[in-house]
C-alpha cells in the first residue's frame, strides 16, 4: 500500500512539474505576426470609427438621438404591434 501511495504521488508530481516547465504548452519562440501601426498599410483597422462614413461622437448623438427622433421612433411603436399581432 505504501509503494502504491508513493507511486501514485510520484506521477502527480511529475505531471504537474512538467505542466510548469512549459512541455504541455505550444512553443512562443515562433514567428509572431505584428497588428500594422501605419494607417496606409494593408491590414490597419481604424477601430475608434464604427462605420468609415458615420457621424462619430458629438455630431452622432446629435443627429441619431434626438428628441424629434425618439418621438418619431415613438410613433412608430404601436403601429409595428399591431403589425405582429395580426
Amino acid at each position: 500500500m505504501v509503494k502504491r501511495t508513493g507511486l501514485v504521488v510520484c506521477l502527480i508530481v511529475s505531471v504537474g512539474w512538467s505542466g510548469m516547465s512549459g512541455g504541455a504548452w505550444p512553443s512562443q519562440s515562433g514567428p509572431q505576426i505584428a497588428v500594422p501601426t501605419d494607417p496606409a498599410s494593408v491590414g490597419y483597422l481604424n477601430l475608434t470609427k464604427r462605420h468609415p462614413d458615420a457621424a462619430d461622437g458629438p455630431t452622432e448623438f446629435a443627429t441619431a438621438y434626438s428628441p424629434s427622433t425618439a418621438l418619431q421612433r415613438l410613433d412608430q411603436l404601436p403601429g409595428s404591434l399591431t403589425a405582429s399581432n395580426s
